[in-house]
């Protein structure tokens, strides 16, 4: 009698740790009904990721964002590095986002450096 109810506690383990196993790749009810993001959609939700920043919202103006197959392409200018590697990691933490490209360039301001020597008199 011990044989068989262990030989019944065995098989019951067995069969329901494979069912974990099948349970954990069939989809769950609430991935089944949630809508693929177009790249528009994505690129909408990168540009108000921006626009929700205060530090980045004036200096993303200038940026436009490109996206194919959830790789956002970054293009514009912008006045410090600071700002360009902040809008490149807001993009990144965007949702459907699978890798950034960040081409924006830093546009430097006219101004120029002072001479150590100060200014010279002709």
């Amino acid at each position: 009698m011990k044989t068989i109810l262990l030989l019944i506690f065995l098989c019951f383990f067995c069969v329901s740790s494979h069912f974990a196993d099948l349970e954990a790749l069939l989809p769950t009810a609430s991935t089944k009904n949630v809508p693929m993001r177009t790249d528009a959609d994505i690129s909408r939700a990168v540009r108000g990721a921006f626009a929700a920043d205060k530090f980045i919202a004036a200096e993303s103006v200038g940026v436009s964002v490109q996206m194919e197959n959830g790789i956002a392409t970054l293009s514009g200018t912008v006045s410090t590095e600071r700002a360009k590697n902040e809008i490149g990691a807001k993009a990144r933490g965007v949702g459907g986002v699978r890798q950034v490209v960040n081409n924006i360039q830093v546009q430097v301001t006219g101004v120029l450096p002072k001479s150590p020597t100060g200014p010279k008199l002709i």
